[in-house]
């Protein structure tokens, strides 16, 4: 009796996996992804799109390197969004012609209908938190497009509505040659930050609050060459540190 009902189990997990490969893959492959990277990674093109289906962490001392052309998409079930924390290192460089992709996954414009529900959902600000670089941990987005981000993050007040990419304490923040758009909140919020931030030739628009906050920094600061069509002031200071005013198209 027990060999059978052990072996009705293993036929029905196998009958269980069979069906979550279809659901998974009848529209367009992806590759999900969550929890915490603690050791050195890389995510291909090939394999994109990475679908972030729980929260994802970078731990300290760990790199997730990303090849140019890779799609990230950032889930939602209509009440939890998905945020990614960086505590070690993000490393994010594209190229002009094929740029790295941070989005939600009812973005159907890159990577597919991924999420195989056809029109039924579009993409719209708000469905996922950003990218948030914590204390010690540092990123670079060289030709990157983060687009759709601002959700609240309900598992603490303090990071309510922080931004698209948010980067506080130490380590470093480079942003180059890359598009942050249309969110519920802040495009980037730079808070109590102490290393090096460099924002250059990108473009910061559509943002429901600020393009670009700075407050409470002694980072090492250069902002140049970016183009900001925010609703509301492009940028705001609140923190001695140098900044240059980007203009507004």
């Amino acid at each position: 009796m027990k060999r059978f009902v052990a072996r009705k189990f293993v036929a029905l997990r196998r009958f269980v996996f069979g069906v979550c490969l279809l659901w998974t893959y009848g529209a367009a492959a992806f590759t999900p992804v969550s929890g915490t990277i603690s050791a050195n990674t890389i995510w291909t093109m090939d394999a994109s799109p990475y679908h972030v289906v729980g929260d994802l962490n970078v731990a300290a001392g760990a790199t997730l390197t990303i090849e140019p052309g890779t799609v990230v998409k950032f889930a939602d079930n209509y009440v939890y969004a998905t945020y990614f924390l960086v505590n070690g290192t993000l490393n994010a460089q594209g190229t002009s012609s094929l740029p790295i992709t941070f989005t939600t996954v009812r973005d159907d414009s890159v990577g597919g209908d991924s999420n195989g529900d056809g029109s039924a959902t579009t993409a719209a600000a708000g469905q996922w938190v950003g990218i948030l670089v914590n204390d010690g941990g540092s990123a670079v987005l060289d030709h990157a497009v983060i687009r759709y981000a601002g959700a609240y993050f309900t598992g603490s007040a303090i990071w309510t509505g922080m931004g698209s990419i948010y980067k506080n304490g130490a380590g470093t923040l480079s942003i180059n040659n890359s598009t942050v758009e249309t969110s519920t909140s802040k495009g980037i919020w730079i808070s109590g930050a102490t290393g090096s931030v460099t924002i250059a030739n990108s473009i910061i628009r559509g943002h429901a609050v600020n393009g670009i906050v700075v407050e409470g920094s002694s980072a090492t600061m250069s902002f140049a060459g970016i183009l900001s069509g925010t609703t509301l002031n492009p940028v705001s200071r609140s923190t001695t540190a140098a900044l240059q005013l980007p203009a507004t198209p």
